[in-house]
């Protein structure tokens, strides 16, 4: 998560629930384009019950200080609730949500923020 101090611009929440794709790799992808747009921005993963061991893969993205969020919840409560959390705990003026699997083309971001 950003420090306090920083402005978030974008917050992007990915409701993790029935299935995904590398999640290491969709953040790299959409981060990139991020990153060079110059907005500020974070990741919001919540995990809808199980999925443990996809979690724990971005643990090290974390420890390197990438603006991720990881949430856990105890059990499946569905994708509804998934994002109503992750919309609750976003810090950016803008929101913008992504499947857990490769459905938007990391540049149609750009796109959608200019």
């Amino acid at each position: 998560m950003p420090p306090d101090s920083q402005t978030v611009a974008v917050s992007v929440v990915v409701p993790v629930t029935e299935r995904c794709d590398d999640l290491t790799e969709l953040y790299r992808s959409h981060a990139g384009v991020l990153k060079r747009s110059g907005y500020s921005f974070e990741f919001l993963f919540v995990f809808d019950g199980g999925f443990t061991e996809e979690a724990k893969k971005l643990e090290p993205l974390v420890a390197l200080g990438e603006p991720i969020q990881i949430i856990t919840l105890s059990r499946s409560f569905g994708e509804a609730t998934a994002l109503m959390l992750g919309f609750k705990e976003a810090q950016g003026d803008f929101l913008l949500t992504l499947s857990a699997y490769f459905q938007v083309v990391p540049e149609g971001i750009a796109e959608i923020i200019a």
